[in-house]
C-alpha cells in the first residue's frame, strides 16, 4: 500500500529489512481515520456520527476496500457517491426546516431536478443566511468544510465516472487526503441537521 518498502535504506534495498516510505511517514503521523485500517476507520466514524446512513456506510466501506487494494479511481468514485448521499440527506433536512411555504415549494422543485449545482447553491445561501442572522448558531468553518469538501469530491467523482480520452491522474496521497476529510464533512452535515431539527430557517 506504499507505506513500507524493502530495505534499510536506498543503499541496502533488500529483504528481510523494511523501512517507511515518505508516504508511510505521513500516514503514521495521523491518529484517526486511516484508510489503511478500514475496520478502525469505520469504528471511529460511527463514534462521531450518530445514526449514520447505512447506505453511506456501505459506499464508504467499499471505498476503503478499493483504496487498500490500490484501486484509486474506484475508491474516489465510491467516496463521491457517499458524499453525494450525505449532501442529499442534508437537503431533505433543509427542506423540513424551512419555515416559509413558498420557499419550501421552491426548494422541493430544486430537489426534484437533476441539477446538483442548484441544490448546492440553495443550501449554501441558506446556511450563510443562518450564520449571518444567528451568530454562533453553527461553527465558523461550516461553509468551507461543507461545501468545499463536497465540491472537491464531487468534481473528482465526475472526472473518474465519465468516459474520457485521458484517465484522471489520481495519486495515493490525493485520495488519502479525501478519505481523511470525509469524516469532518459528515460531522459538519450532522451539526447543520441538528440545528435544523430545532430551528426553522
Amino acid at each position: 500500500q506504499g507505506v513500507i518498502t524493502p530495505g534499510i535504506n536506498i543503499s541496502n534495498p533488500n529483504l528481510p529489512w523494511f523501512r517507511l516510505t515518505n508516504y508511510g511517514k505521513k500516514v503514521i503521523q495521523e491518529e484517526r481515520f486511516l484508510p489503511h485500517d478500514p475496520t478502525n476507520y469505520i469504528q471511529s466514524f460511527k463514534q462521531i456520527i450518530s445514526k449514520p446512513d447505512p447506505i453511506v456506510i456501505a459506499y464508504l466501506e467499499e471505498s476503503l476496500r478499493c483504496f487498500t487494494a490500490g484501486c484509486l479511481m474506484a475508491s474516489t468514485m465510491m467516496l463521491g457517491i457517499a458524499s453525494e448521499i450525505t449532501f442529499l440527506n442534508l437537503c431533505a433536512a433543509m427542506l423540513n426546516g424551512l419555515k416559509d411555504a413558498s420557499e419550501r415549494a421552491k426548494f422541493q422543485k430544486i430537489i426534484d431536478s437533476i441539477s446538483m449545482v442548484a441544490k448546492f447553491k440553495f443550501v449554501r445561501d441558506k446556511i450563510e443566511e443562518v450564520m449571518k442572522n444567528a451568530k454562533q448558531a453553527l461553527p465558523d468553518n461550516t461553509i468551507i468544510v461543507l461545501l468545499s469538501v463536497f465540491d472537491l469530491v464531487r468534481t473528482e467523482r465526475n472526472d473518474v465516472g465519465h468516459p474520457q480520452g485521458n484517465l484522471p491522474n489520481l495519486t495515493r496521497d490525493q485520495v488519502f487526503v479525501y478519505m481523511r476529510m470525509f469524516p469532518q464533512y459528515c460531522l459538519t452535515v450532522q451539526e447543520v441537521e441538528s440545528y435544523l431539527k430545532t430551528n426553522k430557517v
